[in-house]
């Protein structure tokens, strides 16, 4: 069978023909703007969840985090061996920087000031610290050893080929060969796809590393392949037989099983990424990440929120709750409507909430943005303050969080020529979300068919030996959900402008402080 593989933030997902599986892995959050994990962690997890049955070919879809490797001779042979991206003595192998940590902060804004072009035709104007390339900077500035990085799922196609030197110490052989990319540019701001040249402001003992270059040079290209492209054979100790084909970013791999003319795809899990795509060649459109050529002819832009369900987990964990608490959520609320009659639209109107807290990516990529609440205590039938520990500011924050990811969605689809938004991931289990995105955005909101969870193994395993040809489709179901009322309705409107209010307010605060 084909396998898709999903390495997510939490766990890894596998999904083939009549199989699936999955397998938590931990992330070790060392300060605020430092996160890890550890590539030997995530490959244990990975043969955890490879089926009884034979394989014959495999995808690997993953966060766009960064595996960080150091090159040394071991016994006369070159090997990769882990890099300490943690601080201190980290527990473990920690040689993965995780898609959140911001520990590029400086680097950043030093590019920001200095670089222009290509670089930032395609970002929106700005790098943020959690794309690659700041990442990749921060390490030269940190380290004179010589290192090569890869994007994560990129690196697991390489370890599927080569193998193990001494998995007891973590050792993977060195086969890669240099090759550079003459044209093409990498995808989100990533790592790979950038010429020598491009990068030559990062420093030259930092390299990045590229699976489909341990095969014979004259099949190795010179700019990105296609999604599902074969680039290999898998190492015979790990995977008998199978073919490597290759992988994605993850929110591509949800992508890829619904891409459609006007349609915009949203992988809403943990943080939330938005693609969408049109024939090549296309223009750039402004607050909008690309156009990107993943497949041939076809141009695609994405964008994104870096914690949409990581927003709801930091107030469960806020409030010493369990992370399945939603249910616990609508239950208080029914009884709030039934108690005030009135819907919680309507009760928590003199509430707002901008949600900023991890910085924005979209549509404004400014990482120094920030959350902020208008606390309507004084003004609301409920008398309580967000700012208060009970569960009713619970409650109340939970609703705006919904509000403001809604509001947030609208404010970036507004330049785009989409009709109908495609949701797949965690959060298609929040009908009050999705309902009140399909009210503020004013798009028609459909559902991604199967188990959400595994969308994204899903559509890895659709590439296998795709090439960039036809998507898999999958089906799609309608929301069934009521519109809002005139109340409602007029409410949202209002607290949308109020919304916008905010953004402005905060870019203003730091232009006059």
């Amino acid at each position: 069978m084909d396998l898709g593989v999903d390495i997510g933030t939490g766990s890894v997902r596998s999904f083939g023909d009549g199989f699936s599986a999955v397998r938590a892995i931990t992330t070790t959050r060392h300060t605020s703007r430092v996160i890890t994990q550890s590539s030997l962690e995530i490959f244990d997890a990975i043969q955890a969840v490879l089926p009884p049955t034979p394989v014959s070919g495999v995808c690997f879809a993953a966060t766009c985090s960064m595996v960080v490797r150091e090159k040394l001779v071991v016994d006369g042979r070159p090997v990769l061996a882990p890099f300490n991206c943690g601080t201190g003595a980290s527990p473990g192998h920690q040689d993965i920087i995780l898609w959140m940590d911001s520990r590029s902060h400086d680097q950043c804004a030093t590019m920001n000031k200095q670089l222009e072009g290509s670089f930032m035709k395609q970002t929106i104007g700005e790098f943020i610290p959690e794309l690659g390339l700041p990442k990749l900077k921060w390490l030269s500035d940190n380290s004179e050893k010589e290192l090569y990085c890869f994007e994560l799922y990129d690196w697991f196609s390489y370890v599927f080929q080569v193998g193990y030197y001494d998995k007891s110490q973590n050792l993977v052989e060195f086969a890669l060969r240099d090759v550079d990319f003459t044209h093409g540019t990498a995808i989100d701001g990533s790592i790979k796809g950038w010429s020598r040249e491009q990068l030559s402001f990062i420093g030259g003992n930092v390299k990045v590393g590229r699976s489909e270059t341990v095969g014979p040079l004259d099949h190795v290209p010179s700019q990105l392949l296609p999604l599902g492209a074969p680039i290999g054979r898998a190492h015979p100790d790990l995977l008998a037989d199978c073919h490597i084909f290759n992988g994605c970013i993850d929110c591509y791999g949800g992508w890829a099983l619904t891409a459609c003319p006007r349609q915009i795809s949203m992988v809403a899990g943990t943080s939330t990424c938005f693609m969408f795509h049109t024939k090549a060649p296309a223009p750039l459109i402004p607050a909008v990440w690309g156009p990107f050529e993943l497949v041939s002819q076809t141009a695609v832009y994405s964008f994104g929120q870096p914690a949409t369900g990581k927003l709801f987990e930091d107030l469960f964990d806020e409030f010493s709750v369990g992370r399945d608490s939603f249910a616990r959520m609508e239950t208080i609320t029914q009884e709030w409507e039934l108690e005030h009659h009135q819907s919680i639209i309507e009760l928590v109107r003199h509430y707002v909430y901008y949600g900023d807290k991890y910085g924005n990516r979209s549509p404004l990529s400014d990482f120094r943005m920030d959350e902020c609440f208008i606390d309507g205590k004084n003004a609301s039938v409920l008398g309580v303050s967000v700012f208060s520990q009970d569960e009713a500011a619970m409650v109340i924050r939970y609703h705006l969080i919904v509000e403001f990811l809604c509001f947030q969605t609208a404010q970036m689809l507004e330049p785009l020529p989409v009709d109908t938004i495609v949701v797949s991931g965690s959060q298609v289990n929040n009908t009050r979300l999705l309902r009140l995105l399909r009210h503020v955005t004013g798009k028609s909101v459909v559902i991604l068919g199967g188990d959400h969870s595994l969308a994204v193994a899903r559509g890895a395993r659709g590439l296998c030996g795709s090439a960039g040809g036809e998507s898999s489709h999958e089906a799609a179901a309608p929301l069934v959900a009521p519109p809002l009322s005139p109340q409602e309705a007029s409410v949202m409107a209002a607290k949308f402008h109020v919304y916008k209010d905010l953004v402005a307010v905060q870019i203003k605060a730091r232009r006059l402080l």
